[in-house]
């Protein structure tokens, strides 16, 4: 499969690492097949870049690089929805946003994407933890000194 992209150009891509989001992603309910594209010089982030959207990527970590020890209790509901049937079978990705500082970066640690990643069916959740920040600062101002 061959997909435009603003970011990276046309590229091609199997279609068996497409990850499809039935509901769509929060604010994007009908854009639905998404593509990780990884980069070994921007370890450990990644971009999650929009198949129905040229112009939609966001960069994407797995939650463990910024907060060790995250985890996310998955409703029932969406575990069987995804055929998630025990912690192995699910991938976890937190979406990133880098402002113009980039020392000012923070994670959403409040919506992550889960997906299971052998049949490529994801949704992102909206936590009702308050213990967990939407704008988690990822370096810290002691990092940053």
């Amino acid at each position: 499969m061959q997909i435009e992209t603003a970011r990276f150009g046309e590229i091609e891509i199997p279609e068996d690492r497409v990850l499809e989001f039935p509901e769509g992603l929060v604010g994007f309910p009908g854009l639905n097949r998404f593509l990780v594209i990884e980069d070994e010089s921007s370890a450990p982030f990644r971009w999650l870049q929009s198949l129905d959207e040229a112009d939609l990527a966001y960069v994407v970590v797995e939650p463990k690089w910024v907060m060790p020890g995250y985890q996310i209790d998955l409703p029932p509901s969406v575990a069987a929805g995804l055929g998630i049937a025990q912690p192995d079978d699910m991938s976890v990705l937190v979406i990133v946003t880098i402002p113009e500082d980039p020392r000012e970066m923070t994670a959403n640690l409040r919506g992550p994407l889960v997906f299971n990643a052998a049949s490529r069916k994801g949704s992102q959740l909206v936590l009702d933890d308050e213990s967990l920040s939407s704008q988690f600062r990822i370096i810290s101002d002691q990092a940053a000194s």
